[in-house]
Order: C-alpha cells, then structure tokens, then sequence
C-alpha cells in the first residue's frame, strides 16, 4: 500500500513538472522562469490572455514590439512570440498551480532557430506576459505583484528584465544570429570591451602551427578582410564558434590557409600576426595568413 501511496506521488510529480516547448534547432537558447503571483491563477491566466487580445491598443509588448499568439503547445497556456522585425519565433508555455492566496507560475520558452546568445530574450518572452507596474509593465486588467523567481537556461541565454523594457532598434537574438564575430562587441558591456581589446593584440608568436589532442585544426577564408585564419580548436566547441564564422572549416591538412585560393588566384601563404577575437567566455585565438596573387 505504501508503495503504491509513493508511485502515485511520484506520478503527480512527473505530470505537473514544467513543460518545455519542443525545438528543432541546435543549439538553441530558452528559459525556464518559476515564480509565485500574488493573485488567483485564474487571474494571472485572464491577464495573460488580455494583454495578448489587447495588441496593439490596450497593450503592446514592451520588449521590441513583437506579437503574441495563443497556441495550443500544452501546459495550462502557451503561445508563441514573433521579433518586432517579424524575422524569429519563440514559442513559451504556462504551466499555473493555485497555492492558497497565490499562484506559481512554471514558464519555459525556447528559440526555434540556431541560437548560442539571446541577450534576455526568451526571460523576457515569458515574463512580459505576467509583470506587473511594479516591474515597469503595463497591465490590462489584474496588476499584482510577482514574488522572488528561480530561472535555468538553455544555451547562453540570459536574464535581463531591464533589456525588456526597452524598445530597441532590432531585436538582440535574432542580430547576434546574422552578425559577424568581429562585431558583436556593440552587445557586450564595457568591461568586456576593454577585455576585447586587451586579448585583440597581436601576439608575438604562432599559436596553431600544430595542434596537441584533443585540439584539431580548423580554419577560415574571410575573403572581404583579405586573410585566412588557422586555430587549434576542441571540436566540441566547433558548433559554438559557427553560428560566428560561418566559414569555419575542420581542416584536412596541417596547413589549410596555404592550399586555399585567393580570388586572383594566390594563396594565403603571408603569415601576417596571432590575434585572439571575442569576449570573456567566447574568444579563439588563431593565425593569421594574408594573400600572396599569382
């Protein structure tokens, strides 16, 4: 009897865990944000769903204008997002329990496209449906208060609820998708510039002439900056550095800058410096081979 008392609990516990929308992308960035309102769930839910029938009149989405749709993913409600520039999809589900006076609110959204970085975005998919004014939200029809939160990743993702109410040129995870390594500085804050600039120097030496296990080599023609780029590499970090440099290439040599072709018909045979590019956390350090033309 106690047994089955125990199965039964354990059971309960499986069913009402936090639901997470499915993605076919990889990697790919979410949040799973757990909090409690300090109001019914049938409220937090009738809010939720005013804010989303009141676009773009009675409310709009505070972070970078996107749009809301209802969905039918699971959970107690779900939807999904689309970028202010209509570019990229999130999708988040609800999952509301009643606890006494309060509700805890289980949220978790997913990116649905390749994503290592989301500057705050899927934190702010979820928690701009349920703020209230004392986070600087604009309710609909219930404004309550929502106590201490506990958040768990995917990815990189981050939480930043002062990126939420800001109203940005484009929206930060869908540029940090498209935009070259060499420039996603205009993202970080100033300490991390200054970091990039420290590790920017050249270096006084070849760093990947040869690579020890369990570096392989990789390596990267930029055609428009007129060099080809060699780096000992984990090649479990390989997927990381690709949504950056979308030409990185395991090599199949020791040295793949040299057997490349310059557009004049050259290779990339001038060892010109060693440099390290990117910020605390995300930075590579590679040779650099300009051309010699035919």
């Amino acid at each position: 009897m106690q047994r089955a008392i125990l199965t039964t609990i354990g059971l309960l516990a499986v069913a009402n865990a936090m639901s997470c929308p499915s993605t076919s992308a990889w990697p790919a960035c979410g949040m799973k944000v757990t909090t409690t309102a300090s109001a019914s769930c049938a409220s937090v839910l009738a809010e939720m769903k005013a804010r989303i029938a009141g676009q773009y009149g009675a409310w709009h989405d505070p972070h970078n204008n996107g749009t809301y749709t209802v969905e039918n993913y699971g959970g107690t409600f779900s939807t999904s997002r689309v970028t202010g520039d209509g570019k990229y999809t999130d999708k988040q589900i609800f999952t509301l329990t009643d606890k006494s006076d309060s509700c805890q609110i289980e949220a978790c959204s997913r990116s649905q496209v390749t994503s290592v970085l989301d500057m705050g975005t899927n934190y702010c998919d979820l928690k701009m449906l349920y703020c209230g004014s004392k986070d600087g939200c604009k309710p609909v029809k219930s404004d309550f208060t929502v106590g201490a939160e506990t958040t768990e990743k995917f990815s990189q993702a981050s939480v930043d609820l002062g990126s939420c109410l800001k109203v940005a040129e484009e929206e930060p995870e869908a540029a940090v998708l498209d935009m070259p390594a060499t420039t996603l500085d205009k993202y970080f804050s100033k300490e991390a510039l200054q970091y990039q600039a420290a590790i920017a120097a050249p270096m006084a030496e070849k760093c990947c002439t040869s690579c020890t296990a369990p570096l392989e080599k990789y390596y990267s023609v930029d055609v428009p900056h007129g060099f080809c780029g060699e780096t000992c590499m984990n090649p479990s970090k390989y997927w990381i550095f690709k949504v950056f440099e979308s030409n990185l290439t395991k090599a199949t040599s020791n040295s793949p800058c040299p057997e490349q072709y310059t557009p004049h018909g050259g290779h990339y045979t001038n060892y010109t410096s060693t440099v390290t590019h990117g910020v605390p956390g995300l930075s590579i350090t590679l040779d650099l081979y300009g051309p010699v033309d035919a």
